[in-house]
């Protein structure tokens, strides 16, 4: 019974955000050239979301994500 309230609160909670094919590449390789970390496409995704949540929420308050990456894929990709 508390387990299922717990995932009743978390849909309340849940958030889907709708991140352009254009703003994830431009973010992937942002990530790239200003901060020197080589990343997939998920990673840049990631970091976009956090971003527009950041613009959504606006000033005073922390956003926090990880990328956490091996890059396998980037030099085969069409990134």
């Amino acid at each position: 019974m508390e387990e299922r309230k717990h995932e009743e609160e978390s849909r309340e909670n849940a958030l889907c955000l709708n991140i352009p094919f254009c703003i994830l590449t431009t973010q992937t390789f942002e990530l790239l050239t200003k901060e020197g970390i080589l990343a997939g496409a998920s990673s840049g995704l990631n970091v976009a979301a956090a971003v527009k949540v950041a613009q959504q929420l606006g000033p005073g308050h922390t956003i926090v994500t990880l990328v956490c990456d091996r890059s396998v894929g980037v030099k085969t990709s069409k990134l």
